[in-house]
Order: C-alpha cells, then sequence, then structure tokens
C-alpha cells in the first residue's frame, strides 16, 4: 500500500508542476491539451485559467471541469490527502513525495484564487468568487502549517527542503490572495469577503511549530547555492514586511518591556514577523548561518565579504538580517541600549529585565558576539555605489550597501558597542560622503520600495551616532556648572570633534536641502519617506546645536553658523515661493508647517507625530535648550545663561518661534503640543522648547508665554512629575512658573484659570 501511494504522490508531483499545468492550455487537443496556442494559453493560464467567453472554449454557464482540464483537479481534496501523507513516518520517501507535491497544488492554489478575484473585479464585483483558496480558507485551521514545520526537523534532507520551501509558497500565496482581496474591495467599494487567514498567523503557526532552528541553519550553511537560495527565501519570507512596511523602521520604538506583552500589542500589523526576527537570533544557530553566507571564506577579517557566493544570495542575507536589527531596534529601544551600557547595577526594581527582556538582550548580544556592525559598515564602504548619487539605483552594490545601512540604523540604537565603533571609525562622515550629492538623497529605493529614499538608513545611523555622542559627553563631564565640556587638557570634547567632522563633510548643505524638501501629502508613498527623511535630518540638527549649547571653548558654535551662512549664500537651502532660508528659518518653518498640517487634518497614516517631536528638538536646540531626560541635565540648564557671541543668534530664532507658537486664540501651537494634542512624544520637546524661548528669549517673552495659556498643562506636569518623581520635567515646569507666572493677566475666563492653576502650583 505504502508502495502505490508513494507512486501516487509521485505522480500527483509532476501533474501539478507549473510547467505540466501550463501545457495544458497551450499544447493542441491530440497531444491531450486544450489546443489554445501558446500565445492564447499561456494568457489563459496567467490569468487563472476561467474560460468565461465562448470564442475562449466555453459559454459561462458550462460547468469549470468540463471546459477547463486543469480544473478537473480537486486542490482542497488533494492538499489534504498530502498533508495526512507528510505524517506517515514509516516511510520517508511517500513523506518526501507528499511535501514536494504540496508546494506545487499551493501554487496552483494562488494562480486559481488570484484568477477568481480577478474575474469577480472584472464584472464589478457582481458576480460570485468561483474559488476559494485552500491556503487562505483551511491550510492554518487544519494544522497544515503545524505539520510542514514539524517535517522542517526531519532526518531526510529533501524532505526539509521541500517543506521549507512548501511553507514559503504558503506564505507568498497568503499574502498575494490578501493583496487580490484587497483590490477588489477597493474596485467595488464591497463585496469581497475577509480573507480567514493572515500570512501573520501562518508565521506565528511556523514559530510554534518550531519551524526555526538547526535545520534551517544546515539549509544556509550548504554549499549548494540552491539549498542556501531556498533556505533564505523561507527566512526573508518570515520577516520581509518589516523593511516593506514603512512603519517597521520608523523611529518608534516600544514603550517598555514586561512580562507578557512582547508581543500581545500588535498596533501596526508587524508582531509576528518581530517574533520571527527574534527566533532568527537566539535558536538553532541560524544567526552564524545568516553570517557566514557573507563573509569571506578565508576567514581572514570578520568585517571582510565573501566573493564566493553569488550577490543575490548575499543580498537576500543582508536583508533578513536588516530586518532583525529592525526588529531589535523596536523592541529594545533605548531601554536596552541603557541597560547594556550602564549594567545591571544602573537598574533595579520594576527596571530590572524580565523574562521576555532577556531574550530581546540574548539577540543583542548575540549580534555584538558576531560583529555584525563591523561586517555592515564594511559593507558601506566596500559596496562602491554612492547611495545619494544620481547612478547605479539598482546596481548590486547599492542593494547591499542600503541593507546595510538599515542595520547600523537599527544597531546604533540598542547597542554602545556600535556607537563606541562607528565612532572610532569616524563613520560619520564617511557615511555622508555614501550619500553622495543633494539631487540623489530622495531617489526611491529598488530594494525596499517607492516609500522609502535610498539614503534614509544612512541618515538615521548618522542621527543616532551623533545623539548619543551628545549625550555620553553630557554624562561624562563634572555636575559643577563651572566645568565646561572641555577635557581637563582643554582640548574639545570627542562631540565637538564629531560635529566638527559633520561640518567638514558638508552637512549644513545638505541638512538645509532635506528640511527644506517639499512633502508631496497628495501621494502618501512619497510623502512617507519625504517625512521620514526629515525626521532624521532634525535630529541631527538638534544633537549639532546641543553640542554647540555644551561647548564652553567657542569653537563648535563659530564653526556651525559659518557653515550655515556658507551653506544659504551658496545656495544649501530653498524656502517657498522662491524665499532663500538657512538651516535654522528652515527648521522653523518646517515646524510651523507640520504643526498648522497637524491642526487641520491630524497625522493619519503619516508620520507626523514623530516629525512633530523632531521639529521640536530641533527648533528646541537652535534657540538654546540644554539636552533632556535620564541622568544627563544640570541645574544651571534651568537658569538664564550667560550672555555670550551666540546670544542674539539664539535671541533671533526664539522671536521667529514665537511669532506663531505663541497667541490667545485657538490657533496657537505650543499649548495644544503641551497638552498632548500632536502625539504623546511631543509633550516633552514641546516643555523644553518653551523653557529655551524663555530663557534665551527677550524678556517679552515671559510675558507672551505667560499669557499663551501654557500655564495651565505646565502645573498639572509639575504635580504628575512630583507624584513620579521625574526630576527633569518638575524643574522644568517649576522654571517656566516662576519665569512666566507673574505675566499672568487678571483678565479674562482663561487668566483666572492660569492664576487657579498658579496658585495650585504654589501650594504644591
Amino acid at each position: 500500500t505504502l508502495a502505490v501511494q508513494e507512486q501516487a504522490m509521485r505522480s500527483i508531483y509532476y501533474l501539478t508542476d507549473a510547467a505540466t499545468l501550463k501545457g495544458l492550455y497551450t499544447s493542441p487537443k491530440e497531444e491531450g491539451g486544450m489546443g489554445f496556442g501558446a500565445a492564447v494559453g499561456s494568457q489563459i493560464y496567467d490569468a487563472g485559467g476561467l474560460l468565461d467567453d465562448e470564442a475562449a472554449g466555453g459559454s459561462s454557464d458550462d460547468d469549470m471541469a468540463r471546459r477547463d482540464l486543469a480544473w478537473r483537479l480537486d486542490t482542497h481534496r488533494t492538499l489534504r490527502a498530502c498533508l495526512d501523507h507528510t505524517t506517515t513516518s514509516s516511510s520517508p520517501s511517500l513523506q518526501r513525495w507528499a511535501a514536494a507535491a504540496i508546494r506545487n497544488l499551493i501554487a496552483e492554489d494562488r494562480r486559481r484564487a488570484c484568477g477568481a478575484i480577478a474575474a469577480c473585479a472584472s464584472q464589478g464585483g457582481s458576480a460570485v468568487l468561483r474559488y476559494d483558496s485552500f491556503t487562505n480558507s483551511s491550510l492554518v485551521e487544519t494544522g497544515g502549517v503545524m505539520i510542514l514545520s514539524s517535517l522542517i526537523s526531519s532526518d531526510d534532507a529533501d524532505t526539509r527542503a521541500h517543506a521549507i520551501a512548501a511553507l514559503s509558497a504558503t506564505i507568498s500565496t497568503t499574502r498575494g490572495v490578501q493583496a487580490s482581496l484587497e483590490m477588489l474591495s477597493e474596485v467595488t467599494g464591497a463585496g469581497a469577503a475577509p480573507s480567514s487567514t493572515s500570512d501573520a498567523n501562518v508565521v506565528r503557526s511556523v514559530l510554534q511549530g518550531g519551524g526555526l532552528g538547526p535545520s534551517l541553519a544546515q539549509l544556509l550553511l550548504s554549499a549548494d547555492d540552491s539549498v542556501a537560495k531556498m533556505g533564505l527565501a523561507f527566512a526573508a519570507s518570515l520577516v520581509g514586511p518589516i523593511l516593506d512596511n514603512p512603519k517597521g523602521t520608523t523611529g518608534k520604538v516600544k514603550a517598555g518591556i514586561s512580562a507578557g506583552t512582547l508581543f500581545d500589542d500588535d498596533e501596526d500589523g508587524l508582531a509576528a514577523y518581530r517574533e520571527a526576527a527574534l527566533n532568527l537570533c537566539t535558536s538553532g544557530g541560524v544567526l552564524p548561518s545568516l553570517l557566514s553566507l557573507l563573509r569571506s571564506s578565508q576567514g581572514s577579517s570578520r568585517g571582510s565579504l565573501s566573493p564566493s557566493r553569488p550577490m543575490e544570495l548575499r543580498r537576500t542575507a543582508m536583508l533578513v538580517l536588516a530586518a532583525v536589527a529592525q526588529a531589535l531596534r523596536y523592541l529594545g529601544g533605548d531601554w536596552i541600549f541603557d541597560y547594556i551600557e550602564q549594567g545591571e547595577d544602573g537598574f533595579e526594581g520594576d527596571d530590572m529585565p524580565t523574562e521576555t527582556a532577556e531574550k530581546v538582550l540574548k539577540a543583542v548580544t548575540n549580534l555584538e558576539r558576531e560583529s555584525l556592525a563591523e561586517l555592515a559598515y564594511a559593507t558601506v564602504l566596500q559596496s562602491g555605489s554612492s547611495l545619494g548619487g544620481s547612478g547605479g539605483r539598482d546596481s548590486p552594490g547599492s542593494h547591499l550597501a542600503e541593507a546595510a545601512s538599515v542595520i547600523l540604523s537599527g544597531m546604533a540604537q540598542i547597542c554602545p558597542s556600535t556607537i563606541d565603533y562607528l565612532a572610532g571609525e569616524n563613520a560619520v562622515a564617511q557615511m555622508l560622503r555614501s550619500c553622495g550629492e543633494n539631487s540623489g538623497m530622495m531617489k526611491p529605493s529598488s530594494l525596499r520600495g517607492d516609500w522609502c529614499p535610498r539614503s534614509l538608513g544612512l541618515l538615521q545611523v548618522i542621527s543616532s551616532v551623533v545623539a548619543k555622542t551628545w549625550r555620553r559627553s553630557r554624562q561624562n563631564q563634572a555636575e559643577d556648572d563651572s566645568i565646561s565640556m572641555a577635557d581637563k587638557d582643554g582640548s574639545p570634547s570627542q562631540a565637538v570633534d564629531l560635529l566638527l567632522s559633520l561640518l567638514d563633510s558638508a552637512s549644513a548643505p545638505l541638512m538645509a536641502r532635506i528640511v527644506s524638501t517639499k512633502i508631496e501629502y497628495h501621494v502618501q508613498s512619497k510623502a512617507v519617506g519625504t517625512i521620514l527623511l526629515k525626521v532624521a535630518a532634525c535630529e541631527i540638527v538638534a544633537s549639532m546645536f546641543g553640542i554647540v549649547r555644551d561647548d564652553a571653548s567657542g569653537i563648535a558654535g563659530g564653526r556651525l553658523y559659518i557653515a550655515i551662512d556658507d551653506a544659504a549664500a551658496g545656495g544649501g537651502g530653498y524656502g517657498g515661493r522662491g524665499q532663500r532660508q538657512d538651516l535654522t528659518t528652515g527648521c522653523i518653518s518646517l515646524l510651523q508647517s507640520t504643526s498648522v498640517h497637524m491642526q487641520r487634518y491630524g497625522g493619519g497614516d503619516l508620520p507626523l507625530p514623530e516629525l512633530s517631536r523632531a521639529c521640536l528638538l530641533a527648533v528646541g536646540s537652535i534657540c538654546g535648550a540644554a539636552i533632556f531626560g535620564g541622568k544627563v541635565f544640570k541645574a544651571s540648564d534651568f537658569s538664564i545663561p550667560v550672555e555670550d557671541e551666540l546670544t542674539s543668534r539664539r535671541r533671533d530664532a526664539c522671536v521667529a518661534v514665537c511669532a506663531f507658537m505663541m497667541g490667545r486664540d485657538s490657533s496657537a501651537a505650543l499649548p495644544s503640543m503641551l497638552v498632548g494634542s500632536y502625539g504623546e512624544e511631543s509633550v516633552l520637546p514641546a516643555l523644553r522648547l518653551a523653557l529655551a524661548l524663555v530663557q534665551n528669549g527677550p524678556m517679552n517673552v515671559h510675558a507672551q508665554v505667560g499669557q499663551s495659556g501654557i500655564l495651565i498643562p505646565i502645573t498639572d506636569i509639575l504635580k504628575n512629575a512630583l507624584i513620579k518623581g521625574e526630576r527633569y520635567l518638575f524643574s522644568a515646569s517649576l522654571s517656566l512658573i516662576r519665569y512666566c507666572g507673574p505675566h499672568a493677566s487678571t483678565t479674562g475666563t482663561s487668566d483666572l484659570a492660569s492664576l487657579a492653576s498658579i496658585r495650585d502650583a504654589v501650594r504644591t
């Protein structure tokens, strides 16, 4: 019986091969085909094999199986039978052929489902769907994915390969059918039944079935490139949406790590893929196997690339690692970076890692141990292609460099060692040169989609390195305000050296160009990429001006403003309606336009809350604000500073900001930001900006701030900060009340409310 079943499975495998099924449409009737010819037959096959036209072989009321020979195959029943046979452990050969046949049947299932959906859409959605995808409706529910996942651990190498190929086809089919159903719903406005199975459910089933482990690692280590390609395709299918979806690579990170909540919340629909990425790092030796595809076969250097593997394999491996790095960036965020940097002694109580956080820590440690940052940076340098230049968009080198930059952008936010390495290699200047000419900054990525500029990853890396270097320089200085940021021997700090390197690499005109680029809100895909670039640029600007504020030597400030003036004189920044802007006025204008758009339309699906936060940070630093949060602020950060040669530039910026941020009407932006109307993440940067306006603006700013209505939310922030023990929020709020409270007006209902808030603050 087993021998007969094995022969039957072998026959099904060959009969369901795509070339065989296509031949039924293209072959003449004398040879058993339907006789449509090569051209027409291929067209009908690609369309799903639906014969509705009488001239094409039948009438619409005929039974499908009578008109289309391929439809005589009952895919649902055959798939169930094949899945049953894969559980027959007594016959490895039967398991092998059954797994191979499942792969073909899933491909046929997709062809029919997408064809049926397209036919329904062509009739305006009034027709009934003639085929229901088994992959989307029954494969997960019947345990088919779990069965295929268990076969990955089979002793037979061919069975493992066929099972992985079938799982890859399952995920691809689920996504394809989902996209077709969404298209039908958009075309008809209604009528398309939602898919009962999402690709995320398939990914979760793969993880629960143990689909990631030593067996996948063995496939990746295979000397046969075709076998390694199969394993890579499977890994890429599990984590690919992290890079394809703009929400997977934005600056937003998970709020915190606690037991039982690591993957429970799925606000952006990417939780399953992030869980898969985490498992790739922590189980079965998959991570070293991925890196072995990229490293030199001689092993002389952990950062050297492997020339022995085909470019397509290296490209896919780099993309998988990029998705892993971005998943860990989201899951770990600033918490992981601080925990690794400060060690266990710096955390206590509720801040200690939970069981789920330990897994993220293990994954980050594995990335550090494998020197992934060194490999990625070497790839950027060795790619030989300018990501921001005008040419080489589809070159293999630019693909590798772009994927490597995405890896670095993720690791720079979670690994202190990555920051140390990049700073030591003067990587910021090198990566700015890799961005190329200004005209190429906005070129879309052929690797991740038109929504993503090619240079986005590099800008995000630079942003992380500069911001964390600035923070570290502040942490290393003495708490006494009399001690400057300069070292004891009078030399500039590491942050100042980094800023000078940025300026020498023509960063000022580059940032001005990005900040002033128009956002095409009517084309969402373009708008997302432009906004994300602006977010990275604004964060870089915030750090640059912050470093200037903390530099007592005065070297950094003079160089920065000279670079800004030179860039403006040379056409480095442009404003609307033909008006020239420099970097500072460009950031202020961007904050104004973003706040106006948020007030009128909200954020929607665009990352405008992230842009609002970044603009507030940039403008706050331009106005002279100090760094905030954690343990990097001092008592002098809340007092009015002594005037210096940069005071007039900061005062001018404060006046320009007050012109649109303050007011006594509903259009005043700053009070709305302080109550969270622009997103919760903008509250703290808005408070920082308000304090900078009071500290560095002219004296009439105190009255403007006091009469703008912000004292009401400020007192609420003060009370909450006192209860929670948040020192920065408490000190900043108290300073604002101290400077602006005496200027509060005594007329009007809102003014009386402000006075009542001040009274409550005093009592507090």
